[in-house]
Parts: structure tokens; C-alpha cells; sequence
């Protein structure tokens, strides 16, 4: 089962640009209400996950919309709330270099980002995010998540209306503008950051609370499940990759002396490279 977390400053905290009244519809009924929806739909079920990330992964590559798309909100909803701050301070250290070196300054991005966020057209999400310290702006639509991506978010601002209408009615430029001047988290956006560069861990939703399992039964089932996915080709960076690196902890750190990681048939990290010296070698080519 997933928890919802509580927000880290009060309801009225983010007032003017978002109302007490927006934040306790948005938090207490929405995003309560994507949390409600996954811990029915596992209940039960017996899935394997341990984490809402890994179960985000798990549900993208079963094809299981109605989890992904509940799972996923519940994921961006928790990092949105993170994100802001009543207390915004302007970006410092490594952030604050990249930003001027790849954007010329805030003010730059800050157009690059309200732009992105005001023309995406329909529901969805702004995000800025790094992949291997470079920066980049881009929007992911209804409940598609960077969770299944190779990329660091850093930032993001929901697009939907539920998160503006009540104070902004129908001008999303007008809310991501003043959402951008007034309560971005620079220093949670540097946590991030400094993940993206290998330093420090990033922000992982509130773990998930499990109802006591066979060991043996769960070892099996990943067994199982990294068997499968290693019967086809693993794209680097792909959702499949992440799932097979996650299995391999979880096998890893449950088996004595954690020898399954070095005895698993052909981790997704192994077989990329060999596919990189020999592009010929990859199942297709």
C-alpha cells in the first residue's frame, strides 16, 4: 500500500499564486484520490513491487493502463509538492552555472519552461531535468511520468486545470509565470542535480508498506520476472533496463552474500556494451 504524504508546508503556505482552498482540493481530493485508486487495484494482487517507482516500471511494461496512469499521478503529484516552496531562493553552486551556461541565466529558462508549460496542449506535466548534467525543459502528457525515463527531474509544475483554475481561471501562462517567479525549491532542484552528477541519492517517493511475503515466493517471482525480460533485447535507458537493474538488487540483497547479481545470466548494463563493440551482436540487428 502507498501513503499519501503530507505536504511540506502549510495548506495557505503558497498564497497568493496557489489559494488554501486549491491546495486542500488538490492534495486531499486528487491526489488522495490517485492513492486510493493503486492501493485497490494491489490489493491483494500480490504484486511485487517494494517501491512506487519500481511498481510505476512494472506497470508500463505489463500494459496495465489504469495502474500506470493512477500510480504515475500519485508519483508527480508527491515530487510537485516538493518542488515548491514558500521561501524561494535563486538557484546556487553547480545549478545556478549550468543554468547560465546553457540558458544564459533564470530569467532565460524561466521563458523556455513557462513557454513549454503554456503551449502543451491538454493535460499534463513541465519538467526541467538533467541527464548527465545538461538541463533540459520539456512537458509529458495526462499522467506520463520521467519515473520511466533516463532522466533526473528537477523541477515540475502540474499543467492540469484542478491545479489553477480556482485562482488563475483559464490562464495557465498567467499561473506558470507567477508559479515561476514565486515558489520554485532551488535547493531541493540541486539535491536532484547533484544526484544526476553521482552525488548524493534523489528524492524517492515514501516507501510503500508490504503485507508480510514468502521470501522464497518473491525470489521466485523476480527470478521469473528477469528471466523474461531477458529473453529480448534491453534498450539502454529503457524502462525494461531499469526493471532489470531493480530485480537485481532485490535478488541480490535477499540472497546470502548477494552472489545472484554476479551469477544472473547477462545483466541489461553487460549486454548494452556488447552491443556497443558489436551492434551486429543485438537480437535484430
Amino acid at each position: 500500500m502507498i501513503p499519501l504524504p503530507d505536504l511540506p508546508y502549510a495548506h495557505g503556505a503558497l498564497e497568493p499564486v496557489i489559494s488554501e482552498a486549491t491546495m486542500r482540493l488538490h492534495h486531499g481530493r486528487h491526489h488522495a484520490r490517485y492513492v486510493e485508486v493503486v492501493n485497490g487495484l494491489i490489493a491483494g494482487d500480490g504484486h511485487p513491487a517494494t517501491s512506487l517507482e519500481a511498481l510505476i516500471r512494472q506497470a508500463a511494461l505489463a500494459g496495465e493502463r489504469k495502474l500506470f496512469n493512477n500510480a504515475a499521478q500519485a508519483w508527480n503529484h508527491a515530487f510537485f509538492w516538493r518542488c515548491m516552496t514558500p521561501e524561494s531562493r535563486p538557484p546556487v553552486g553547480g545549478l545556478a552555472g549550468a543554468i547560465v551556461e546553457q540558458f544564459g541565466g533564470l530569467a532565460e529558462l524561466g521563458e523556455v519552461f513557462v513557454g513549454e508549460g503554456a503551449t502543451h496542449f491538454g493535460s499534463g506535466w513541465v519538467w526541467l531535468a538533467a541527464q548527465d548534467g545538461r538541463l533540459q525543459v520539456l512537458s509529458t502528457h495526462d499522467a506520463d511520468t520521467l519515473v520511466t525515463r533516463d532522466l533526473i527531474p528537477l523541477l515540475v509544475c502540474d499543467l492540469w486545470e484542478h491545479a489553477y483554475y480556482l485562482d488563475h481561471r483559464q490562464d495557465r501562462g498567467g499561473f506558470l509565470q507567477a508559479w515561476w517567479d514565486r515558489l520554485p525549491n532551488w535547493s531541493f532542484a540541486q539535491g536532484q542535480f547533484d544526484a544526476d552528477r553521482g552525488e548524493g541519492v534523489g528524492w524517492r517517493h515514501p516507501l510503500m508498506a508490504e503485507a508480510p511475503r514468502e521470501v522464497a515466493s518473491s525470489l521466485e517471482e523476480a527470478a521469473d520476472e528477469l528471466s523474461s525480460l531477458l529473453e529480448a533485447w534491453v534498450e539502454p535507458g529503457s524502462v525494461q533496463e531499469h526493471r532489470v537493474n531493480e530485480l537485481l538488487d532485490l535478488l541480490a540483497a535477499e540472497q546470502e552474500g548477494g552472489l545472484v547479481r554476479s551469477r544472473t545470466a547477462r545483466p541489461a548494463a553487460r549486454r548494452a556494451a556488447s552491443a556497443a563493440e558489436d551492434p551486429a551482436s543485438a537480437p535484430g540487428a
